[in-house]
Parts: C-alpha cells; sequence; structure tokens
C-alpha cells in the first residue's frame, strides 16, 4: 500500500536527515532547518537539484548542472549516501512519489532534445561518483 503525502513527507524528513546530515560534507539542514516542514516535503527532483547545486530551488542550467556533477567528486557531497538514499526511494514499494525521481525532467546530458529524470541522471553518473578516489598502481 502506497504512503499518504503527510506520511512520505515524515519519511523524507526521516531519511534526509539519515543521508544529508553528515560531518564533512555538505548538509541540507544548511539549506532547510531540520524543524521546517520543507526539509521533507520538498519534491525529490527539486531537492535533487538544489542539495547538488548548494542552492535552494536552484534555476541552474542544464551545460552548468551537468558540469558540476562531472566534477562531483569535487563537491562537499556524500555520494555514497546520496546514492543510498536515491536507490532507497527507488526500491520503495510504498513511496508515494515515486514519479519525483524517475519523470523526465530535467533536461538530459547528451546533444539531444530529451529530458532525464533523477534516476537516469544518477544511474548515468553512478561510476563516475561512486568509484575509489585513489589510482592503484
Amino acid at each position: 500500500m502506497v504512503r499518504t503525502i503527510a506520511e512520505e513527507n515524515i519519511v523524507c524528513q526521516r531519511l534526509r536527515k539519515k543521508h544529508f546530515e553528515n560531518p564533512g560534507y555538505r548538509k541540507w539542514s544548511d539549506m532547510i532547518p531540520l524543524h521546517c516542514t520543507d526539509y521533507g516535503s520538498k519534491v525529490e527532483d527539486i531537492f535533487f537539484i538544489s542539495y547538488t547545486t548548494g542552492r535552494l530551488l536552484s534555476e541552474t542550467d542544464g551545460e552548468t548542472f551537468y558540469k558540476l556533477l562531472d566534477n562531483g567528486r569535487e563537491l562537499p557531497i556524500d555520494w555514497v549516501s546520496l546514492y543510498d538514499y536515491f536507490d532507497s526511494r527507488f526500491a520503495d514499494e510504498e513511496n508515494y512519489a515515486i514519479g519525483e525521481i524517475t519523470r523526465p525532467a530535467i533536461e538530459g546530458n547528451t546533444n539531444e532534445c530529451v529530458r532525464w529524470s533523477v534516476m537516469d541522471i544518477l544511474n548515468f553518473y553512478r561510476d563516475k561518483l561512486l568509484s575509489p578516489s585513489y589510482d592503484i598502481v
């Protein structure tokens, strides 16, 4: 059974607190206080863009956004936690807001005139952002 919107916001708040409040990394609470209802209720695609860019309701154009992701290892983001969050949200059969991470809503990272979903983007960058940061000699 799918959760209600109110229940979904509680789940998002709990999971975001778990995944996006890690010391040494960008914190979601630096943009939206923990006690604010928007902390858990911000829709997933807007949350993803805002958290990644470090700016609330970012209107970052696609080219700038993908340049950030191309150099994502330099951002103060715990990519393991970010991927764990979105992978668990994607796999959650009770997720009311699954469309927020699966609908094509963001300009794609190709010359084609297509839109990508949050999960499309994360899957495109998965190996690059989750690979070890050291070279084996």
